[in-house]
């Protein structure tokens, strides 16, 4: 097996890894928030609000978690063969909702490093774009860099500026300089990122 194909293998599980980690950590929590009192109990889940809001929450970020998975093992079949997606068909996509759900699932990351995410944007209601599932996984690399490599009390911004035609995402966050030479074909730049719908 050649080095390119090793390199793809162990970064995918270090991501794969993660991702189930994730998951099982969301799993754990929704089950602490749906205990009954009592082992076999048959009565209904009774709740509050603020209770029902944080099963909510963490069904969604198990569902994000899912996809994410599912995601990166599409990205795997795209780096052995180029044309896994070719015959995709683009969809319409939510990036802003995107980045909102990245946010919540690393939640607990930022709390670990210390660092805030704000989502900054001058509207509402954001245009979607069209894209192929592959760009699912952008938005939590992208946050997710920016986070682990930030300094403690520091701030990842997420600027949405729509433009008539496009959608551009600009990413700023402190952090250490990156060699060229360490940044592979698929790695995302966590210090300053540009997206724009193509």
């Amino acid at each position: 097996m050649d080095k390119e194909h090793i390199e793809l293998i162990h970064d995918s599980l270090h991501e794969l890894r993660y991702f189930n980690q994730s998951m099982i950590t969301a799993s754990s929590r929704l089950a602490q928030s749906v205990r009954t009192s009592v082992i076999g109990e048959k009565e209904p889940l009774n709740c509050s609000s603020e209770h029902a809001e944080e099963i909510r929450k963490h069904v969604e970020n198990l569902a994000f978690l899912t996809k994410l998975s599912t995601t990166r093992l599409d990205f795997i079949e795209y780096e052995l063969n180029p044309d896994f997606f070719s015959q995709s068909i683009p969809y319409e996509v939510d990036l802003y909702n995107k980045f909102f759900s990245a946010k919540s699932v690393l939640n607990s990351t930022c709390k670990k490093h210390k660092v805030k995410v704000k989502l900054e944007s001058d509207i509402r209601s954001h245009p979607c774009i069209m894209a192929v599932s592959l760009i699912d996984i952008l938005p939590f690399l992208l946050l997710d860099n920016a986070i682990k490599y930030s300094p403690n009390e520091m701030d990842v911004v997420a600027k949405f500026i729509v433009y008539n035609d496009s959608l551009e995402v600009e990413i700023t966050s402190f952090g250490p300089h990156v060699q060229p030479d360490e940044i592979k074909n698929y790695s995302l730049k966590a210090t300053e990122e540009r997206m724009q719908n193509y």
